[in-house]
């Protein structure tokens, strides 16, 4: 650990010259300034972090320790198949909004419409390489990293070799591979929760394994805080942070003396520090406007039934206050928010937001079925159950005429060097239709129901939570129940039918209920040695 602190502080050294030249934002917004001096630091931390991290590895694997090896080869396997594919679609999947981030990014604004970590994320990338692609490499490069760690900690944990070969097929399904490749937060923020959710796996069940305590108690907390930020159904994981405070023993050294003591300190101190950035980055940045997006896809749905209400003209002109109820009744969606993007909103919405959110609910709450009736229809179409796919022109596959827009988006980014230019861009959309099991119009094949589709983990975490509850298996009974708070409140306000916002709960549901059905009938298998057994720290 001292040589990788030695060489980080060595690489920050060498970086933070180079980020003198950066160009820092002139007339934008205070909080632009802000972020800017946030996202050289940030910038300079993760080079250093990344040959840190990437040095104590190698000099665990000279060691000879058999779970560094192990995930040393996962993660090699996994990052050739990633660049396999990454390769054929170079630079990556990209469809709408990652394309103004990069943008927004390059001329030092960072807007908050999908929360102000995403532009911060991209800020900090691009400094570090000035290309879009940087993005997606990244991402290619944390999932196979993370994935390999999940695989080698499944090869160790279990005593029979099923669970590997699950989660093999789980990194390598057509939604994990093709979401690599999608550069917008939800690919990160999936891998994050994946690597807290498997460390504390790794805590119950191998205690050993944690070397280093409160060095590990501040990157979880602060991976906590992130999460917790970052997306708003994500607030839940702060219900992690008490139990990883008593795991990892941080209660027991604030009662001692000593370095021991201090070191607990400052890990709390840290977390409580990312905590406390990420909300006020949350509250200062937020785009009151993207709250609108949450229910405006089922409002105008909803809409188009005879609905009811004590005084449903009063709730309907109360929401009339803040959105133009006649433009989004005249485009009912339930894939997209189409009257959003129509200007459904009004200007001084902001001012009226409070009154729209109560009188929303009061909707909802009088016309349930309506409401469940306009989710269903979305979540079917996350779900390809009605042949129809979100992500389908992002292959340049289009089931009906290309959007001029959508064209002169991507020909801008091109020309301005935002995003590098195809190689091959026939091979690429190619490879996007096959791993969305498409056909050439668009329209989802026999397949894309049985592959696209978080269907079937959810009602196996459904029934894992019931039966862990029945064997007060309370630790294996709450990670199920948290997951699937998560997917219900996507459910409730996902603003379109994109399979990514159910990413996490597809990634780390089949985790959870992999590990807990191999670990549930069969004991851990023992450790070779107390080294092999930390060194994934």
């Amino acid at each position: 650990m001292a040589a990788g602190v030695v060489v980080a502080v060595l690489v920050a050294a060498v970086v933070l010259p180079l980020t003198a030249g950066w160009s820092a934002p002139s007339g934008q917004k205070p909080v632009d300034r802000v972020l800017f001096t946030v996202g050289r630091l940030l910038a300079v931390s993760l080079a250093g972090l990344l040959v840190a991290g990437a040095v104590a590895w190698a000099q665990r694997v000279r060691r000879g320790e058999q779970h560094a090896r192990t995930w040393l080869l996962a993660s090699g396997g996994l990052l050739a198949v990633n660049l396999v594919v990454l390769l054929n679609t170079w630079p990556g999947y990209w469809l709408w909004d990652e394309y103004f981030a990069v943008e927004n990014v390059r001329d030092r604004i960072f807007p908050s419409w999908q929360s102000s970590l995403t532009p911060l994320l991209f800020s900090t990338l691009t400094d570090l390489v000035p290309s879009g692609a940087v993005v997606v490499v990244f991402q290619v490069v944390l999932a196979s990293v993370v994935g390999g760690s999940l695989m080698a900690w499944t090869w160790e944990l279990c005593r029979r070799r099923w669970p590997v070969v699950v989660v093999t097929l789980l990194l390598l399904s057509p939604p994990v591979l093709l979401n690599n490749l999608y550069p917008l937060r939800l690919t990160t923020y999936s891998y994050l929760a994946l690597a807290v959710l498997l460390r504390m796996v790794v805590q119950r069940l191998r205690p050993d394994a944690v070397r280093h305590p409160h060095v590990e108690l501040a990157l979880l907390l602060t991976g906590v805080a992130v999460l917790a930020t970052w997306r708003t159904e994500g607030f839940l994981w702060l219900a992690a942070v008490p139990y990883l405070v008593l795991r990892l023993g941080a209660h027991r050294s604030l009662r001692g003396t000593g370095p021991r003591r201090w070191r607990a300190v400052a890990a709390l101190a840290a977390g409580a520090t990312a905590l406390g950035l990420v909300f006020w980055l949350a509250d200062t940045t937020e785009d009151p406007q993207y709250r609108y997006t949450a229910s405006i896809n089922p409002l105008s749905v909803m809409l188009q039934e005879p609905l009811r209400g004590d005084d449903l003209a009063g709730t309907l002109a109360d929401l009339d206050s803040a959105v133009d109820l006649d433009v989004v009744r005249a485009n009912p969606n339930a894939t997209d928010v189409t009257a959003y993007w129509l200007g459904a909103v009004r200007p001084d919405a902001a001012a009226e937001t409070g009154r729209y959110e109560a009188a929303y609910a009061r909707l909802v709450l009088d016309n349930p079925g309506a409401f469940l009736r306009a989710r269903w229809q979305t979540f079917a179409a996350t779900n390809a159950l009605d042949g129809h796919l979100a992500q389908v022109y992002g292959a340049s596959t289009y089931t009906d005429v290309p959007r001029p827009d959508h064209v002169e988006r991507v020909a801008t980014s091109e020309a301005q060097g935002d995003v590098p230019r195809p190689w091959d861009r026939d091979l690429r959309a190619s490879v996007v239709r096959g791993l969305l099991l498409v056909d050439s119009d668009g329209r989802p094949g026999p397949l894309a129901p049985l592959v696209w589709t978080a269907i079937p983990v959810l009602l196996l975490l459904a029934g894992g939570l019931v039966v862990t509850v029945l064997r007060r298996r309370w630790w294996w009974a709450s990670v199920s129940g948290l997951l699937l708070a998560q997917a219900l409140l996507v459910f409730v306000a996902a603003p379109a039918s994109y399979f990514m916002y159910y990413l996490p709960t597809y990634v780390l549901g089949w985790t959870l209920l992999v590990l807990g059905a191999a670990l549930g009938a069969h004991r851990p298998r023992p450790a070779a040695s107390r080294t092999d057994a930390a060194s994934a720290s």
